[in-house]
């Protein structure tokens, strides 16, 4: 191209999306595209998140509703799937606590479009490409199913540009720079080792909870042989020795009718 100072186009360093991705790795648009679908799905029904929701420690969004249709069916159909195959009760997730964002006026915004679409009339094809991009821009505020939700302290929304956590004591959700940054505002005790867990986290991050999770369900398996093996120990007489009781006595036998009818009754002898 001319009056540019002899820059060349068509180097690589000049292009727009030269380095956004590679062709062995997801690509950064795909990811928060899942990670929208994440946050306004329901991961076992696949249908718009209603409340109550609640999460796993995997980072999964689910309908209530769904979980407890999932646990009422048979243990084998549960562990066939290996994706949700770590919820096990009612206990394996958590019922999350939004905070719902501020509700926009509507009539504001129907009149607001009602005359722009007066006014320009032969722009209706510009028009059409703006509202397309807005779209594009913030689905929370278009997709009425959408989870509309903020955090509570930092004011910022929850979307695939701003992640999120929940505690799983509480079921509070933050997003993770309040957590970071102003520990105290989110109840969060000084010195305390709070579990954490990322809403629709990274494949990385998921794998990093898969791999916690199995470790925690390893020890207390083990934990739970040990014991009942030194219980048995304690009872087989490796430990203080067991009373016996005492020896019931005999009982008295009596005479059988042959017994009667060849002896007698012993009377009198």
């Amino acid at each position: 191209m001319g009056a540019d100072g002899g820059t060349i186009s068509t180097n690589r360093k000049y292009l727009r999306a030269a380095k956004s991705g590679s062709a062995s790795g997801p690509n950064r648009t795909d990811e928060e595209n899942k990670r929208a679908e994440e946050l306004t799905t329901c991961a076992l029904s696949g249908a718009a998140l209603v409340s109550p929701i609640c999460a796993d420690k995997l980072g999964y969004l689910y309908n209530k509703e769904a979980v407890i249709h999932f646990l009422l069916q048979d243990k084998a159909v549960r562990q066939a799937d290996k994706k949700f195959s770590h919820i096990r009760k009612l206990k394996s997730v958590v019922e999350c606590q939004f905070t719902a964002a501020p509700q926009t006026s509507t009539s504001s915004s129907s009149s607001s479009s009602s005359s722009s679409s007066s006014s320009s009339s032969s722009n209706s094809t510009t028009t059409g490409l703006t509202s397309t991009e807005n779209k594009d821009d913030d689905m929370s505020t278009t997709d009425p199913y959408a989870l509309r939700a903020i955090c509570p302290v930092t004011l910022r929304p929850m979307n695939k540009k701003n992640p999120f956590v929940v505690l799983w004591k509480t079921g509070r959700v933050y997003s993770s720079q309040a957590v970071r940054e102003l520990p105290e505002a989110c109840g969060i005790v000084s010195g305390s080792n709070p579990v954490i867990i990322p809403l629709a986290p990274s494949p990385t991050q998921r794998e990093a909870l898969f791999q916690s999770l199995s470790k925690k369900r390893k020890r207390k398996g083990s934990s739970k042989s040990t014991t009942g093996k030194s219980t048995a120990e304690s009872i087989s007489g490796s430990g203080a020795p067991i009373p016996v009781p005492p020896a019931l006595p005999a009982k008295k036998r009596f005479k059988s009718a042959e017994e009667l009818f060849t002896q007698g009754f012993g009377f009198g002898q």
